[in-house]
């Protein structure tokens, strides 16, 4: 399974995955800027401050060898499927 998650301005740094039980959540906090002219902002589109989104997993996952990566503002969080939960093959044995 693969979750992901658009976060334009946010630092990695300020990211903290964490999983219980069968619920995965991404939080952080996307910090205001600094005007860096004395013209000012007429209207600002980009929200700041702290966020957080949970998510409910299948049974089905191995939230221990869960993998996230984040590149140019989007998170990837990778979790395989469990082994219990793979398909498997069963052979067939004459006498």
């Amino acid at each position: 399974m693969v979750a992901i998650a658009e976060l334009p301005g946010v630092e990695p740094e300020s990211l903290n995955i964490s999983s219980q039980g069968r619920t995965l959540t991404i939080s952080g906090e996307r910090r205001r800027e600094s005007l860096t002219d004395s013209a000012g902002y007429h209207r600002r589109e980009r929200p700041y401050g702290e966020f957080s989104r949970s998510i409910q997993l299948p049974e089905t996952l191995d939230l221990a060898k869960a993998s996230a990566t984040c590149t140019a503002g989007v998170l990837t969080v990778r979790i395989p499927k469990a082994e219990a939960a793979k398909p498997r093959q069963i052979a067939v044995h004459g006498q």
